[in-house]
C-alpha cells in the first residue's frame, strides 16, 4: 500500500493496490501524467492518510461516483440551510425593526449580507469545480469510445486481410501438389524398396488405358504417408512430372475401378491442402443422398458441388445451399 503524508505539492510514484472502504474516505483529487509520474485517483482518509490508486480501476470509480454524490447532497443541504438562515435572518430583522430599530444596526446588515456573499461564493466555486471535473471525465469517455471503435475497425481489417492471406496460402499449398496422387488400400511394404519402379510397373495393369499412351507415365517421387497405429494400410503419395498424366490416372481410375487379387478396391485420389481438403470432405454428405437418388454429382475446385438434375446443371458452393434447395419444394 502506497501512504504518504498529504502536502501540496506530493505526487505518486506510483499507485496502489490497497482497495479502501467508502467509510473511510474523505475526499479526494486527481493527480495528471506530466508534471507528475502516473495518472492516479488520490484519497484523503478521515486519519488523513493519502492512497494512490489507480483511476482505471472499477472500485475507484465507484469511489469517486460516491464521493461525488456524498459532495452534491453536502451541497444541497448547505445551500438549504443557507436559504433558511438568511431567511430567518430577514425575518429577524424585520420583526427586530417592527419592535426596536436600536438592536440591528446598519452595521450588523452589511456584516450578514458579507458573509452571505462569501458563503453564496464559496458554494459557487466547489460547483464550478465539481462542472469541470465532470466535463473532463465526458471528455475522456468520449475519447476511449472513439479509440475503442477504432481498434474494433483495426482489428476487423487485419481479420479481413488474415482470411485473404490464408486463402492465397492455401491455393498456393493445392498447385504445389497439382501433380500429386494418393493411393489408398495398397498394402505396406508391396512396393518393396523402390516404390517409384513398382507403380511405373503397375498403374497400366490397374488402369488399362494407360498402356494406350504415347508416352510412358513419368513418376518424379513415391512415399508412405505417416500415421498412428492402424489396421489400414498408409496411404501412398506420388507425383507425376506431368498435370496431363495426373489426370489420365484418376479418370482411368474413376473407370476402371481397379482391385487386388482378393478384391480390396484402390481408390487413387487428387492431393490438396488440409483446408480444401476439409471443405471438400464437407459435401460428402450431400453427394451421398444424391447418389442413393440417382443424382450425378461431382466436385470441381476448390469445393464446388456440381449436380445434373433434370438435364439442367447447378453449382453449390456449400452444403447447406445444396441440402436446402433439395429439400425445397424444388425437388421432386
Amino acid at each position: 500500500m502506497v501512504m504518504v503524508r498529504s502536502t501540496p505539492i506530493d505526487c505518486c510514484q506510483k499507485t496502489s493496490n490497497t482497495r479502501l472502504q467508502l467509510s473511510k474516505v474523505h475526499h479526494y483529487h486527481i493527480q495528471q501524467a506530466g508534471i507528475c509520474p502516473v495518472d492516479a485517483v488520490v484519497f484523503t482518509t478521515v486519519k488523513d492518510v493519502r492512497v494512490c490508486s489507480d483511476p482505471k480501476r472499477d472500485w475507484v470509480k465507484t469511489a469517486v461516483r460516491y464521493i461525488d454524490s456524498m459532495k452534491q447532497q453536502t451541497t444541497a443541504v448547505l445551500t438549504t440551510q443557507g436559504m433558511k438562515q438568511q431567511t430567518t435572518a430577514v425575518l429577524t430583522t424585520q420583526g427586530m425593526k417592527q419592535r426596536t430599530t436600536a438592536v440591528l444596526t446598519t452595521q450588523g446588515m452589511k456584516q450578514q449580507t458579507t458573509e452571505n456573499g462569501t458563503l453564496l461564493k464559496s458554494l459557487t466555486n466547489e460547483i464550478n469545480t465539481h462542472a469541470k471535473n465532470a466535463e473532463r471525465m465526458s471528455a475522456r469517455v468520449d475519447t476511449m469510445q472513439g479509440v475503442v471503435r477504432q481498434n474494433k475497425k483495426d482489428i476487423n481489417r487485419c481479420l479481413t486481410e488474415l482470411d485473404t492471406l490464408r486463402n492465397k496460402v492455401t491455393e498456393m499449398e493445392d498447385r504445389s501438389r497439382r501433380n500429386n496422387i494418393r493411393l489408398i488400400n495398397l498394402p505396406t511394404g508391396a512396393e518393396g524398396d523402390d516404390p517409384v519402379g513398382y507403380l511405373r510397373a503397375m498403374l497400366p495393369q490397374w488402369i488399362p488405358t494407360l498402356s494406350n499412351s504415347s508416352m510412358p507415365i513419368e513418376i518424379d517421387r513415391a512415399h508412405r504417408t505417416f500415421s498412428a497405429y492402424t489396421s489400414k494400410p498408409r496411404t501412398m503419395n506420388f507425383r507425376v512430372l506431368r498435370y496431363q498424366d495426373r489426370q489420365a490416372i484418376l479418370q482411368g481410375a474413376r473407370r476402371a475401378k481397379p482391385k487386388l487379387q482378393n478384391g480390396t478396391p484402390l481408390e487413387f485420389y487428387a492431393d490438396y491442402s488440409t483446408k480444401t481438403t476439409q471443405t471438400r470432405n464437407k459435401l460428402k454428405s450431400i453427394r451421398s443422398k444424391l447418389r442413393q437418388r440417382g443424382i450425378k454429382s461431382f466436385l470441381i475446385y476448390p469445393a464446388i458441388l456440381k449436380v445434373i438434375y433434370k438435364g439442367e446443371k447447378l453449382s453449390f458452393e456449400s452444403p447447406e445451399d445444396a441440402e436446402q434447395f433439395f429439400a425445397g419444394p424444388n425437388f421432386e
